[in-house]
């Protein structure tokens, strides 16, 4: 791998990085939406205001996950010798857990 993909790839991770905190982050404002919309009284400024806020923060994440998967791609062919060690980490694992105690 040359110092131009390499970087690539490095900065791949840091994107998948940063959109999973901010997808975490729309999470909260999505569920603390879905709190108060149950809480708050149906005639009032707050109740219409509210399930606009829901939507606005769910178009924002799904955006996210889409912009998210993406990078992954990108990351694994940039990477794949590092998906390749990722995925034998996971099988080496799976091997280790379903071991029969008997």
């Amino acid at each position: 791998m040359c110092f131009v993909e390499s970087t690539k790839a490095k900065t791949t991770v840091v994107t998948v990085n940063a959109l999973h905190e901010m997808l975490n982050r729309m999470s909260i404002i999505i569920g603390n939406c879905d709190l108060l919309i149950e809480k708050t009284a149906t005639e009032s400024e707050c109740a219409r205001l509210l399930p606009v806020i829901w939507e606005n923060a769910r178009a924002v994440a799904d955006k996210l996950i889409a912009y998210q998967f993406e990078a992954i791609a990108e990351s694994k062919r940039l990477w794949p010798i590092g998906a390749k060690k990722t995925k034998a980490i996971q099988q080496k694992r799976t091997r280790r857990t379903s071991v029969d105690p008997n």
